[in-house]
């Protein structure tokens, strides 16, 4: 959305002259702005969270204004709304089910399948709290206990599941059979050592509001910035259309 002030006024008169010029210069601010305002948001991602791989940071998107599709726009001498000006807008965001929920803060809850918040330890990163999960330990795409143990590789030579499930939290079994023990009296099969790599103690879980995106979109986008760059591509439309007259 843009504004007429002293300062843009002349701009918009010599716009109006060029055919969709205020649509090009409108939009074209609004992109510049908007993607600064973008950017910015992904450096707060860094600034505020442990990033453990490029998941978080890809399922942002930036979506344009188009300047070739939206109707043409005329401002009012009287310095009041345009017609059709406040439709060019530009849209940044997240594809991502939970950075919505570490901007606004909130309840994580369980996901469909489970009843609790499956929660990865260190061991259940490969050993590195800071580390990503490994694939071999990975939830599957519900996020689901059932799926643990469902996949390729999911049972040992000797028939054993991999995956487990206790009151405490999800097991990971490792290594090789330890020789000459046994699981339990009577159960013929051997003993292998266990990782806890999901822990089941919370049924929900309390996210504090971070708004990681607010802030970017608020600090960059202001009115003086909104103005100058208004003001610049405008510029550049002009020149343009009196370089091909």
């Amino acid at each position: 959305m843009l504004r007429v002030t002293s300062e843009t006024a002349p701009y918009f008169k010599a716009l109006e002259k060029i055919d969709k010029g205020i649509n090009i210069a409108a939009a074209r601010a609004i992109n510049t702005v908007a993607g600064f305002a973008h950017v910015e948001a992904i450096k707060n991602l860094r600034k505020y969270f442990k990033i453990r791989n490029k998941y978080t940071e890809n399922s942002m998107r930036f979506y344009p204004a188009n300047e070739k599709t939206a109707k043409a726009a005329s401002y009012n001498k009287t310095y009041t709304v345009k017609q059709n000006l406040d439709r060019i807008s530009a849209v940044s965001g997240s594809v991502s089910p939970y950075l919505p929920l570490l901007e606004y803060g909130g309840i994580q809850r369980p996901k469909p399948g489970s009843k609790f918040v499956l929660m990865p330890t260190t061991k259940g990163r490969g050993g590195n709290i800071l580390a990503p999960i490994p694939k071999r330990l990975r939830l599957g795409p519900r996020g689901s206990v059932e799926e643990f143990g469902s996949g390729p590789g999911a049972k040992s030579k000797a028939g054993q599941y991999k995956f487990f499930a206790l009151p405490s939290g999800i097991y990971y079994r490792v290594g090789r059979p330890h020789k000459g023990k046994r699981a339990a009296p009577g159960n013929a099969r051997p003993f292998r050592p266990i990782i806890m790599i999901r822990t089941l103690g919370h049924e929900s879980q309390s996210v504090k509001a971070h708004h990681w995106h607010e802030e970017a979109m608020k600090r960059v986008g202001t009115w003086e910035n909104i103005d100058k760059a208004f003001i610049q591509n405008a510029k550049r439309v002009i020149a343009d259309a009196e370089n091909n007259k």
